[in-house]
């Protein structure tokens, strides 16, 4: 009988504190080539220990860090992580840290890289045309519930809404109640909003707004069979505008493909998978040091 993988497990019997403070990495960051990079320039610090540690330089020089394409870095959350455990004082009972690699990204340069393939070269990047929203409308409090369900930016959603409800959605709120319900996650949802006089519902539209979404995502470059294990040169770092019902993957680096995938395609979640470590069939040898493990 052949035991091909060993693992050690070790359960610890502490975890993080309830109240622990947040590093949460940012996906894209632009950043000045040869300048150092610190933890305040690429995270967002919640609570009094991780801001702190806003002033530590995690990297020197960006320019020796893997390439991400042409322009830009990738700066992995392992690298974060070994630089804040060198930090005195650093405890992380009361410290999480969230995210995966941020990108580094020099100003005025496009996010576009040198390994891109044609069918990548020509998907959209335009930035949509961004809409006047006058606060206190019908309209400022549907672009509000749409950024709250997206979970986004106000700087990364943008809105087209039909001409024909202009007169609906610019008249003010004027303490009624409004009902905004979004229907579906298609490119152009429908958005059944509801206002209220008191306990009386005083009218219903159905109003279909295109949106666009600006996310940070992986796109194929070449041709990518299932079960490819996917290195820097299988994908390409791009920022688009996408259909609220895209869903990117994080990262795609050293991942899996579930099933087969073209030059040009956004990977999204369902397309990777973590690379297997134990193959179906094969035997194993646990060794649980302490506490229990379940499989």
């Amino acid at each position: 009988m052949i035991f091909r993988v060993l693992f050690i497990i070790v359960l610890a019997t502490t975890g993080p504190c309830a109240n622990a403070d947040s590093i949460t990495l940012r996906r894209t960051v632009t950043v000045e080539p040869s300048a150092p990079i610190t933890l305040g320039q690429i995270a967002d610090l919640e609570g009094q220990a991780a801001g702190a540690l806003a002033h530590v330089v995690l990297i020197e020089d960006p320019g020796t860090l893997p390439i991400a394409g042409a322009h830009a870095r990738r700066l992995g959350v392992s690298v974060i992580r070994e630089r804040l455990e060198a930090e005195p004082g650093v405890n992380w009972a009361f410290l999480s840290l969230r995210g995966q690699s941020v990108w580094l990204v020099p100003p005025a340069l496009p996010v576009e890289f040198e390994n891109s393939a044609e069918q990548v070269a020509r998907l959209d990047t335009t930035e949509p045309p961004e809409q006047n929203i006058m606060p206190g409308t019908i309209r400022a409090v549907a672009h509000g519930v749409l950024l709250k369900i997206l979970r986004v930016e106000a700087d990364d959603l943008r809105v087209r809404w039909p001409d024909r409800h202009d007169e609906f959605l610019d008249e003010p709120v004027n303490g009624r109640l409004i009902h905004v319900q979004p229907i579906g996650k298609s490119a152009r949802v429908p958005l059944s909003i509801t206002v209220y006089d008191g306990d009386r519902i005083e009218r219903e539209e159905t109003v279909r707004a295109e949106l666009r979404v600006r996310r940070s995502v992986y796109v194929i470059s070449r041709a990518a069979a299932r079960g490819t294990r996917l290195t820097a040169q299988d994908t390409t770092a791009r920022v688009l505008w996408l259909d609220p019902g895209v869903a990117p993957v994080a990262d795609a680096l050293d991942q899996v493909t579930t099933r087969r995938l073209e030059p040009g395609s956004v990977i999204e979640v369902g397309d990777i998978e973590p690379p297997l470590v134990i193959e179906r069939g094969e035997t194993i040898s646990l060794r649980c040091i302490a506490g229990a493990v379940m499989l």
